[in-house]
């Protein structure tokens, strides 16, 4: 406790308000004025009684303590405020002394003992009281001297006033205040006051953010000395805007230079308050530095990972499947925007995903995941999805379901298998081509198999090459040109129809099945109802869906037609140029069985070369099968199409020779020109060329060869013209092939195949090369003993002298 100077006395001495220290100072000193008036007017002590009735209305408890000690008069409102009486007080002076609270009992003493000495001032101080039932009570004490009309002391008037809850008050606001200011000083975050750019109050948080270990420090800077240029630009642009009244943020990112010269970034908070006229600016700082880059680390992790995902050879997936049934992607990666067809993942991509994907496998993809979160087990599948450009695709998924919460989680990887599954369809359909060949060439050279036989061998590989559900093949009998239908699968014609003429004066056949005879070229529409030549089926007929035809050719010649209809799926490109190879061998079928009837009514010695022929064919054929295995071991992703055509051509050379040999008068020799003629013509028709770019020409003239030589030159000639046809003139380029064969001056012969296309590379030149085709030309030139040259200068020119 301490002195200090005290209040007057109020004016108002009757109103039982409580009334204000300024109010006990105007009191007091009301009364002075009264006393000395009385003292002036020399009235005796008999003459108070009408100050005494004001003084005992007073709300505070007021006496005179005389020099010595002794209590004159007490006013009643102690009563009220100790639980004593006046009169108690009157008769023991040491009452007041013995209710003050032990704690202040000396201070209070030492006060009494100098306020009997001091008769000038005015004395005010609080201490507390212990009233009569127990309670403490804060009293606010003032005491003034009182003196005569000649400065004598007479005493001091004493007035007291219960403060006890301002004092609470008072007490209650300083420990709010200490435990606010022990909140500020131990918040981790930083917590700044500053006027201006001068700081007036950091805590210890926002010290150590700064590395200052006092407040001195920091504050003998201004807020910009701790920034860094760029933060201090935003900061004077900040001000200004804010200064302009412009919308700012009061919440940013703040670069500061601590004392050890370091940059740290701070998250500022700013709030402003106005205290007695002036503004203040109430900061908190939070230190992301460390924040700052843990999010950058993390950002960069989640680029490298979603870098690294786009980067598998596939689609990388977080899927969850939630309890209530919901489902959906949680991250998928980019690759599956080329998956869908589309150019960026968008946020229905699950909805694309199930629309997607075809009737047949969605049911089953939705069932599986549910199957895989009931039994949390591995979730596996494999389907088919169409992409936008009608394509289908076929994928596979594989992951680990893991629950979280009221949901699963599915992280996995699902893999587009369609260049794999299309490799696997082609293999198989390179299977089954061989199949095809090995079964169809087994029965062209075989005489127990007939005509009717080969046609149904040829109709069922024709029907699994191309996934057809019915078809036809048929031939055309060379005397009454009806077309005559040796084997059929469905309910295509009724059994009269099986025979059919050509109708009308024009010799053409009718309908859909005969345009493929009328114009000798093979088609195919998967909507024959649109089709110009298309008829209605009669009753009982198979309905038709979809139609491929092709027509058997023998020299140009139509000599009957292979037709599939209703495919599960629609025909291409390939289905036709798979149907006309099958054509091509039945039509050496047809071949083969037409000469067979010349060959019995040859005379004795074809009958004895007939024989040898069939040994020749049985040796052939053991090249072929040679060469299709070679074939197949070389056999890739890129190029295996083409092998098979040039297989084919290589069967169809050698079956060539032997028609010739069936059509020869002397059968001991072939007419080679005649030969090379059809073989060369065969070839412009397989590789589907236009000879109006490409020009054939042969010049061979009366050679004739034995079949031992004639066999190699046909496969010779055969590997190097399929080799221009296919290399030599790319694009739409034009240009000629010569083919020739004459005779040497001795007794061996020259051949020579040139074109004028664009040339063989330079490792081909003059030495063998490392291809299947060369390897076979100089193979066959070893066999006839010859010697072989090869230029690729303005072309491509071999020569082979043997």
């Amino acid at each position: 406790m301490r002195g200090r100077s005290g209040p007057a006395w109020p004016r108002n001495a009757g109103c039982m308000s409580k009334p204000s220290y300024e109010q006990l100072k105007e009191k007091i000193a009301l009364l002075e004025k009264e006393l000395a008036a009385i003292r002036s007017s020399h009235r005796d002590e008999a003459g108070l009684p009408g100050l005494r009735a004001m003084i005992d209305f007073a709300y505070d408890w007021e006496y005179w303590r005389l020099p010595d000690g002794t209590i004159r008069y007490t006013s009643p409102s102690c009563e009220r405020i100790t639980g004593y009486r006046p009169d108690e007080f009157d008769s023991d002076p040491r009452l007041i002394l013995s209710i003050v609270h032990p704690d202040d009992r000396c201070f209070v003493e030492e006060h009494f003992r100098c306020a009997e000495n001091r008769r000038a001032d005015d004395v005010l101080v609080d201490f507390r009281i212990i009233r009569r039932d127990g309670q403490v009570k804060w009293i606010a004490h003032v005491c003034s001297p009182m003196l005569d009309g000649s400065g004598r002391f007479l005493g001091r008037r004493v007035s007291h006033r219960d403060i006890t809850d301002r004092k609470n008050m008072e007490m209650a606001l300083q420990t709010s205040e200490e435990k606010y200011r022990a909140l500020l000083e131990n918040s981790l975050a930083g917590i700044g006051v500053s006027q201006g750019d001068r700081i007036i109050y950091a805590n210890k948080a926002l010290l150590n953010m700064y590395g200052y270990s006092s407040f001195e420090e920091l504050s003998s800077m201004s807020i910009l000395d701790h920034s860094t240029e760029e933060s201090r630009e935003f900061l004077r642009g900040w001000r200004r805007r804010k200064a302009n009244g412009e919308s700012i943020p009061m919440e940013f990112n703040h670069q500061i230079i601590c004392k050890n010269g370091t940059a740290r970034t701070l998250r500022l908070n700013i709030n402003y308050v106005t205290i007695d006229g002036l503004q203040y600016a109430y900061t908190t700082f939070v230190d992301v530095t460390d924040l700052l880059a843990a999010y950058q680390a993390k950002r960069e992790s989640e680029e490298f990972l979603r870098s690294l995902a786009n980067s598998i050879p596939g689609v990388v997936y977080q899927f969850y499947v939630r309890d209530n049934g919901e489902m959906g992607f949680y991250y998928i990666s980019e690759r599956a925007a080329d998956f869908l067809g589309q150019e960026k993942v968008t946020d229905d991509v699950f909805e694309l995903f199930i629309a997607g994907m075809t009737p047949e496998d969605r049911g089953r993809f939705l069932d599986s995941i549910r199957e895989a979160v009931r039994q949390n087990k591995t979730w596996q599948f494999e389907g088919r999805f169409i992409a936008r450009n009608g394509k289908i695709r076929y994928f596979s998924g594989i992951s680990h379901p893991r629950r979280s919460g009221g949901e699963v989680v599915f992280n996995g990887l699902m893999l587009d298998n369609t260049e794999r599954k299309r490799a696997e369809e082609r293999l198989k359909w390179q299977l089954a081509m061989n199949m095809a060949l090995a079964g169809l060439s087994g029965s062209i050279i075989a005489q127990s198999f007939t005509i009717k036989d080969i046609a149904a061998i040829a109709l069922q590989y024709a029907r699994l090459l191309t996934d057809s559900e019915h078809g036809f093949v048929s031939e055309i009998d060379p005397q009454t040109r009806k077309n005559v239908i040796h084997a059929m699968d469905g309910a295509l014609f009724s059994a009269v129809d099986r025979e059919w003429n050509p109708a009308g004066p024009d010799n053409r056949y009718a309908g859909i099945w005969g345009k493929v005879l009328n114009e000798g070229r093979a088609f195919f529409t998967n909507d024959p109802r649109s089709h110009e030549a298309w008829s209605e089926s009669r009753e009982g007929e198979t309905e038709i869906r979809r139609y491929l035809g092709v027509p058997v050719l023998l020299n140009k010649d139509v000599v009957g037609e292979v037709v599939l209809t209703n495919a599960d799926r629609d025909y291409t490109g390939e289905d036709l140029v798979t149907t006309r190879r099958i054509a091509s061998l039945y039509a050496m079928a047809i071949a083969r069985i037409r000469n067979e009837e010349d060959l019995r009514e040859s005379l004795h010695e074809k009958e004895i070369l007939i024989k040898e022929l069939h040994h020749r064919v049985k040796n052939n054929l053991q090249v072929v099968s040679s060469l299709l295995a070679l074939q197949s071991n070389r056999i890739d992703s890129e190029v295996y199409r083409g092998y098979f055509q040039e297989s084919q051509n290589r069967v169809h050379a050698m079956a060539l020779i032997h028609e010739k040999l069936y059509n020869s008068e002397a059968l001991a020799r072939i007419d080679f020109s005649r030969y090379i003629d059809d073989l060369t013509r065969h070839l412009f028709y397989s590789y589907n060329i236009n000879t109006q770019k490409v020009r054939l020409v042969i010049d061979v003239r009366d050679v004739y060869l034995g079949i031992d030589a004639a066999v190699p030159c046909a496969m010779i000639i055969n590997e190097l013209v399929s080799n221009s046809l296919k290399h030599g003139f790319p694009g739409d380029r034009a240009g000629e092939i010569v083919v020739g064969l004459a005779k040497n001056a001795g007794d061996g012969y020259t051949l020579t195949v040139s074109d004028n296309g664009v040339g063989m590379p330079e490792r081909v030149e003059g030495k063998e090369s490392a291809s299947l085709g060369m390897q076979i030309v100089a193979s066959l030139t070893r066999q006839i003993k010859g010697a072989i040259d090869v230029s690729g200068q303005g072309g491509t020119r071999v020569t082979i002298t043997f």
